[in-house]
């Protein structure tokens, strides 16, 4: 069963997002169970969170939805511009492989959100 933590980051979510549903494929349990168990895996803080925000009516909604309302909660504390400013100061560490180096700056640009102010269609990750 996939940890959540209120804390993740957005990357950290896109992976819990696609165990959750490997975990669904691979259990084969209906959505209700799956639901419980998720929020039984959860960190204090984001069961708390879950609590506030839909109460009873958790254990009501699909896997889909529950995971969708985790991203929500999510996305709401995240700010891309710390992420931005962890990104400017990212360094290859030493003794690092350059392809994990440039692992890990990917990973932290997709949190950036790099879009044109313009036209948010237009993603600016690779040009960062």
């Amino acid at each position: 069963m996939p940890k959540g933590r209120y804390s993740m980051s957005l990357s950290e979510f896109r992976t819990f997002k696609k165990d959750c549903c490997d975990y669904k494929k691979l259990s084969e349990y209906d959505d209700k169970h799956i639901v419980i168990q998720l929020r039984l895996s959860m960190d204090i803080d984001l069961k708390r969170a879950l609590d506030t925000n839909f109460g009873k009516n958790w254990k009501k909604i699909s896997v889909e939805q529950a995971v969708q309302s985790v991203g929500e909660l999510i996305n709401h504390i995240s700010n891309s511009s710390i992420y931005r400013k962890e990104s400017d100061k990212m360094d290859q560490l030493k003794d690092e492989p350059i392809r994990e180096y440039v692992t890990r700056l990917k990973t932290c640009a997709i949190d950036c959100n790099f879009v044109c102010p313009h036209d948010e269609n237009h993603d600016l990750t690779d040009y960062h």
